[in-house]
């Protein structure tokens, strides 16, 4: 390490904005950095003592196995993921722990010694939890895989943990009936949660991984970006910003890089447009037997705009119960800004239990909620802006550059961001 670098040692970083998609193939889980930017205000998260599982455990965890999801380790966070070996010849920052970061760590070359920076915990918007022998994804439902590349990259990292969801999502209208849709593709999770995939790609990019560290300034000295995280400086010799829009506003109007450019993509950012949803997951002791994995709603205007099984992925759910995510419509959560998560929870479940026609979808026995702010980028931005920062040694990456609130979006965003760094650097991207 370079003698004018500090060694950071992470500590547990400000909570981060858990935010889901809306449009029922995939949800998204998006992290908020409270710095004081205007647009996170809008968060809130409303929980029952009675009603939710504690929060995702933010101490480090190892990345070795999926299998060893829910473990800790003692820290410091700093943890090698393993994977292919990297010969450290010159040094490359990715902000961000999700999976458009682990996009870029894995598209990054052996060449380059990679340190990824992560508020919380690895996941991001891919984001399980676990309750009374149930795993249930939180943020992103399912991942999309029907890019044969991305699915090829995605199974050689995951190896058996990638499960394939065989049945398929059906259809409903205003009037609650239910038909077959016009197209399928293949869906993915985990067996021990969607998680573990982001963990699983992380593993495998050789990159060096630091937990509970949040980036609170990027700034540009001397030809390098400087990184500050837990009240920590260090220098790199270039950065992938694979944050969420808010988080990349602030880093960008904080930052002390004399450009134009810098303002510009603050205002891009800034103007990108999100909605936010509200997310249940209920809880039932018994088995709900279907045809299908999921109901999504043509209009997009229910109530309930999602309704995803969760037994349909295997390892995640017992024999003999169900466990149902449901998102619900921006209408919804925009008139029902002030419901309490157990009024919401209840209700989701009664517009559930009409429109399959199970009145024991009534009463669940336990459930969870998040009302998550500015979760679902809802246009894209221009995508020649975002490739003039290349100039400067840095990528930016994300389902809202792409304009797509899907994961397989942002792992694509990821990375071509990962690869252009290469490219500048002459080098083969590592994937």
């Amino acid at each position: 390490m370079d003698a004018d670098r500090e060694v950071v040692e992470p500590r547990a970083g400000l909570p981060l904005d858990d935010v889901v998609a809306v449009d029922g193939s995939v949800l998204g889980l998006l992290d908020r950095i409270a710095l004081g930017h205007a647009g996170c205000s809008a968060w809130r998260r409303e929980v029952s003592a009675g009603g939710r599982p504690r929060d995702r455990d933010t101490s480090p965890r190892r990345l070795s196995s999926p299998q060893s999801v829910g473990r800790t380790v003692p820290r410091p966070s700093i943890l090698n993921a393993g994977g292919r070996s990297r010969r450290m010849d010159r040094s490359v920052c990715v902000i961000g722990g999700g999976i458009a970061g682990a996009g870029a760590a894995l598209a990054l070359p052996d060449a380059l010694d990679v340190t990824v920076f992560e508020s919380r915990a690895v996941g991001g918007r891919l984001a399980s939890r676990r309750r009374e022998g149930c795993i249930y994804d939180v943020g992103t439902d399912h991942v999309l895989l029907a890019d044969g590349d991305l699915r090829e990259l995605v199974a050689d990292a995951a190896g058996d943990s990638l499960v394939e969801i065989d049945r398929p999502v059906k259809q409903f209208d205003a009037d609650g009936t239910i038909s077959e849709r016009p197209a399928e593709f293949p869906r993915f999770s985990g067996r021990d949660g969607i998680d573990t995939l982001v963990q699983s790609l992380f593993e495998t990019s050789g990159a060096r991984i630091e937990e509970g560290a949040t980036v609170t300034a990027l700034d540009r000295r001397g030809g390098q970006w400087v990184v500050t995280a837990a009240g920590h400086r260090r220098a790199f010799d270039a950065a992938v910003l694979a944050v969420p829009a808010a988080a990349a506003v602030v880093l960008f109007e904080g930052a002390d890089w004399d450009a134009t450019l810098r303002r510009e993509l603050a205002r891009a950012a800034d103007d990108s447009a999100h909605r936010s949803i509200d997310v249940v997951a209920l809880h039932y002791p018994f088995a709900f037997g279907a045809d299908y994995y999921g109901l999504v709603s043509i209009e997009r205007a229910s109530d309930v705009v999602w309704m995803g099984r969760e037994q349909c992925k295997r390892g995640h759910v017992p024999d003999g119960e169900s466990v149902l995510t449901l998102q619900l419509g921006s209408l919804w959560s925009a008139a029902n800004a002030n419901a309490s998560a157990r009024e919401t929870a209840i209700e989701s479940a009664h517009y559930v239990a009409r429109l399959v026609g199970d009145d024991r979808l009534r009463e669940p026995d336990w459930w969870d909620h998040h009302r998550w702010g500015q979760g679902v980028p809802t246009d894209g931005v221009d995508a020649a802006l975002y490739e003039r920062p290349l100039e400067f040694g840095l990528a930016i990456a994300g389902d809202w550059v792409a304009g797509v609130g899907q994961a397989h979006a942002a792992l694509a965003s990821g990375l071509r961001a990962g690869r252009q760094l290469a490219e500048r650097f002459g080098s083969d991207p590592g994937a």
